[in-house]
């Protein structure tokens, strides 16, 4: 059996033709038989960029025009065949034979008393955008469809596609059962990234994606066959998510599928081949045995960040499986975590990358002391900073003992950053100091000195009740700031090692910030205990409904300022009760805007022109879908890009669809294809903007800067756009 090529099943038969497109003869046509064709036939020529199309009679010949490309021919009985001209040969009469194979007959058993649309793909096509043959309604005796390999789909009103995989030969009889199914369909094809072409014996897992805190739910399994393919027929949830495995390739996941009811998606996942890592680990010169490798995805979300760990061998050595191409953060912990180090390393594919880490031994000791006594019982932690977590790294930590004395040791030399705490369970850092070690050091002394006088204080309510909890903000001149946690009596200290002078407050989450009072540590005199009242925030209360006026619970809503201006835009934010009720405190001064998003309730703003009392927040309409891929003017994908969105003049910022996106369990940027889905939107008219190229105030202002597109959201619909940064859009309708 042949596969179809470009859209059916192509035989050609005899020799080469003798001359040019020109001076070209005349066209037989014959059955994959070798008989003659009984019935009628359409032949279509395209020249250029014009098709000419004519329609035979039985035994009719026609003389192709000249300097034609291609040719198409289908009849009721026979085809569709395609070829190009440079393929046709000649018989020994001098004119092309053409064999155009007979169809099949496809009976459907079980059929539904509604009419039964018969859509043929062609199941290798290199696109699943443009069908073979569609019949709209089948016949009680069966319709005719072309021969080879096909994937069928049987659709009825009011119902999924019910998908079928079939290889039939010219003339033969067929036959398949529908199945009725709720929902819509999907079809996963898998490819490889060598050499592009299926991949069979992949695994494709479907958990369908509520969102919003719902645990996914999984909803199918298929491995898939020679042709790269797994069949999805029914799928009930909204949105899903398909983890493709194959022992060959990097798993991918391709978040956020999903399709009208009684619709048909299509999805073409290509999987990469990676790389691997390979980690030498060495202390003193020597192999290391047992010490604990990781591997850091930075960009990931905070709970999938991890993406290998192992311990190494008698020969130091650890290594990874295959990993997608990018960077990452290698880390070597020695065995009882004596000591960390990291590196970053750069995976590529079809490589493996090699690191040796080599530790060596520096010794860091001091003495933490509040005026002459000695501190026991104060922890000291030593961080390196990392630009690709964007923050700090504990590598090493010791404890003050009764003379106050400490001592860790470090591993390499670097600058680090040495922090003060009270205790290891207390995090509020006391004293903060640089550290420079250079090479060849081996011992170096850090003293931590506190002044003996501290800043104490209670915060409590305007009723005079401590706030457990309550953030304290210590401004000092020449020292920045200090933090403290009030405890479950509502008091906090602040040990300080140096005097001067500034302003304390206090923030609570529901409460107003307390007005700052002053304060000067001048000498050792004890200063008196501060007090500072937070007063009640007056919050927004009101009901979160959808579009059908029912109750959303589980949804999220925020809060920001109406006007973004040049400031961080950080929202209020709060979630609904089973009843649609939240409760979020309003966001700085002035007018607020709300956003809110949740089941049955697409991402929706609201401008309420009273704040007052309760709010009744009725979300937009029915889901849409966005399918957005970036790539640059070299058609490469554009990875960690994010949008901003505008719809209908109002800026729907960053920070606000980072958190409704989080919240669905979807990606907040763009994967390693370049691509971003953004479910759950209200449907209408909206602008895409560039996150790294301007900021919301930008925008607010009138700037065009980090402009992508615009684009028509509709109901209940996939719209997928595939960008060029820095060229032209180009548009791909609803799915």
């Amino acid at each position: 059996m042949k596969r179809i090529v470009a859209g059916c099943l192509l035989w050609i038969a005899a020799a080469r033709v003798a001359g040019s497109a020109e001076t070209a003869a005349a066209l037989r046509f014959l059955d994959d038989r070798g008989e003659g064709i009984g019935s009628a036939l359409e032949v279509c020529f395209q020249i250029d960029l014009r098709t000419d199309c004519k329609d035979l009679l039985y035994g009719a010949e026609v003389i192709p025009p000249p300097r034609f490309q291609s040719l198409r021919v289908e009849g009721p009985d026979h085809g569709p065949t395609s070829f190009r001209y440079e393929d046709l040969q000649a018989g020994e009469d001098g004119r092309l034979q053409v064999t155009i194979p007979r169809k099949a007959l496809l009976q459907i058993g079980k059929p539904p008393a509604e009419p039964l649309t018969v859509t043929v793909y062609d199941p290798h096509a290199k696109v699943f955008e443009k069908p073979v043959v569609t019949i709209p309604a089948a016949r009680p005796d069966g319709v005719k469809i072309p021969a080879g390999e096909l994937l069928i789909s049987l659709a009825a009103s009011g119902h999924a596609p019910d998908l079928h995989l079939l290889a039939v030969q010219p003339g033969e009889v067929a036959r398949l059962e529908y199945t009725p199914r709720a929902g819509w369909s999907l079809a996963v094809r898998c490819i490889g990234s060598k050499d592009r072409k299926p991949l069979k014996a992949s695994t494709v897992s479907l958990e369908s994606v509520q969102g919003y805190g719902v645990p996914n739910q999984p909803v199918g399994e298929k491995k898939t066959g020679v042709d790269g393919l797994a069949l999805f027929p029914g799928l009930a949830g909204r949105t899903v998510d398909a983890a493709v495995q194959h022992s060959e390739y990097v798993t991918h996941k391709a978040q956020g599928l999903s399709a009208v009811p009684g619709t048909l998606a299509f999805r073409e996942v290509v999987l990469e081949e990676g790389g691997k890592v390979r980690a030498k680990v060495r202390v003193a010169g020597r192999a290391q045995e047992g010490a604990h490798c990781k591997l850091i995805d930075p960009e990931a979300a905070e709970n999938s960040r991890k993406i290998y760990e192992g311990l190494t061998d008698r020969e130091g050595i650890c290594s990874s499986g295959n990993l997608a191409a990018g960077s990452y953060l290698l880390f070597a912990v020695l065995p009882q975590e004596r000591g960390t180090l990291s590196r970053s390393v750069v995976v590529t594919n079809g490589s493996e990358t090699e690191e040796e880490l080599a530790f060596s031994e520096i010794r860091v000791s001091g003495k933490v002391s509040r005026g002459d006594d000695p501190v026991p019982g104060f922890t000291i932690r030593t961080f390196e900073a990392n630009e690709e977590l964007g923050g700090l790294i504990a590598l090493a930590e010791g404890t003050s003992g009764e003379d106050g004395t400490y001592e860790i040791t470090l591993w390499k030399p670097g600058t680090y950053e040495m922090i003060l705490f009270r205790s290891p369970e207390i995090r509020m850092p006391v004293v903060r100091k640089s550290l420079l070690l250079e090479a060849g050091e081996e011992a170096k002394t850090v003293d931590f000195a506190l002044e003996r006088t501290a800043i104490r204080g209670k915060v409590v309510d305007q009723e005079g009740k401590p706030l457990e909890k309550a953030g304290v903000i210590l401004h000092l001149s020449g020292a920045g700031e200090r933090y403290a946690i009030t405890d479950e009596k509502g008091e906090f200290e602040i040990l300080l090692d140096t005097r001067g002078s500034g302003d304390v407050k206090a923030r609570k989450p529901g409460y107003r910030e307390s007005q700052p009072q002053d304060i000067a540590l001048a000498g050792e005199t004890e200063l008196p205990p501060v007090t500072l009242v937070l007063a009640k925030e007056k919050l927004f209360r009101g009901v979160l409904s959808s579009a059908a006026g029912l109750p959303v619970p589980g949804g999220w809503v925020g809060v920001v300022r109406s006007y973004y201006g040049d400031e961080p835009i950080r929202p209020s934010e709060g979630r609904t009760d089973t009843e649609g009720r939240f409760e979020v405190a309003p966001v700085g001064e002035g007018r607020n805007r709300f956003f809110a998003s949740g089941p049955d309730c697409p991402l929706s703003f609201f401008e309420p022109s009273n704040e007052a009392g309760d709010l009744v927040l009725r979300c937009q309409g029915q889901p849409a879908t966005l399918d957005l891929t970036l790539t640059d003017l070299e058609g490469r994908p554009v990875p960690e890009a994010s949008v901003i969105l505008r719809q209908a003049g109002v800026i729907v910022p960053g920070t606000v669809l980072y958190k409704h996106l989080t919240f669905l369990g979807v990606r907040p940027t763009t994967d390693a294809s370049g691509r971003l889905v953004i479910p759950n939107l209200a449907p209408g008219s909206y602008d895409l903007f560039l996150t790294s190229s301007v900021s919301e105030g930008m925008i607010e202002s009138g700037s065009r800067t980090g402009y992508l597109t615009s684009v028509r959201l509709t109901p209940l619909n996939t719209t997928e756009l595939k960008l060029t940064v820095g060229g032209q859009p180009v548009k791909r309708g609803p799915a």
